[in-house]
């Protein structure tokens, strides 16, 4: 990183409309005339590693220049996560999902990233640098809950049979009758079909940094990628005419339940 710096008031001259509060820019080291790189890494508990790297090449001198730098990175998860499968329906026989083979948990992530920079200065009044970027990180944040929030199956077969009857009287005896005794009251009081283990596990998951889910951290992914131009050409000794042109786009997919339990319902 080169500078950050911190804009106070409107910027859409440099920047556009909607930068009407400021802007914050970070500066990327911009390649020089001269070889050069560097590497660091950091290794932490929970197995953390960060790998850091680049490289500075001078293509012809004084004139064209490449600068080139790569992050790698991941940690383990702290919150163990049990990953079970959806609940099934066979020949209108209901089933909970049962446990997944996993060895992926909630924190846990996985990072890679690389940007590469291009200098270009033809002439002593003209510079154009063009800088183009990727990065995607896998993983997803432990989402821990206290409580299930609008828990009508957590009610008496009758009061849920009435609460559903407005949208038809086999939608709501199958739903009061059949789906709430299989998948949410279940004697075994097992944490896969009994609402009151489920939420009695969320209410310790802090405590006990257990997490259980139907949702597979390992899904979760964001990629980031954009290019960036900034041409400058030198207009005597007290002007400069700068153009800046940018482009960025985000990709992100998070799967996530939001009760924490996994009760799928």
């Amino acid at each position: 990183m080169e500078n950050i710096q911190v804009l106070k008031g409107p910027q859409g001259t440099l920047f556009g409309r909607n930068s009407i509060g400021g802007a914050v820019l970070t500066v990327t080291k911009a390649p020089t005339h001269e070889f050069g790189g560097y590497f660091v890494t950091d290794v932490a508990q929970y197995s953390n590693l960060n790998i850091e790297g680049g490289i500075n090449v001078p293509i012809v001198q004084d004139k064209i220049a490449l600068r080139v730098s790569g992050q790698l990175s991941n940690q383990n998860g702290n919150v163990k996560t049990f990953l079970y499968s959806q609940y099934g329906i066979n020949n209108g026989v209901i089933t909970p999902g049962s446990l997944v083979p996993s060895n992926r948990d909630a924190d846990e992530f996985n990072a890679r990233s690389v940007r590469a920079s291009l200098l270009i200065e033809p002439t002593d009044w003209l510079k154009n640098v063009t800088v183009a970027d990727y990065s995607k990180i896998r993983g997803g944040p432990a989402f821990i809950f206290a409580s299930f929030p609008g828990a009508l199956y957590s009610q008496k077969p009758s009061d849920i049979y009435a609460a559903l009857l407005p949208a038809g009287q086999d939608f709501a005896d199958t739903y009061a009758n059949t789906v709430i005794p299989a998948l949410a009251q279940c004697s075994t009081k097992d944490i896969r079909c009994n609402v009151s283990t489920a939420v009695g596990a969320a209410q310790n998951s802090i405590k006990d940094r257990v997490s259980y889910t139907t949702q597979d951290p390992w899904l979760a992914r964001t990629i980031v990628k954009g290019v960036s131009n900034t041409t400058t050409i030198r207009l005597g000794e007290n002007h400069q005419l700068k153009n800046i042109f940018g482009y960025r786009s985000t990709d992100a997919f998070t799967n996530v339940s939001t009760s924490g339990l996994a009760v799928p319902i």
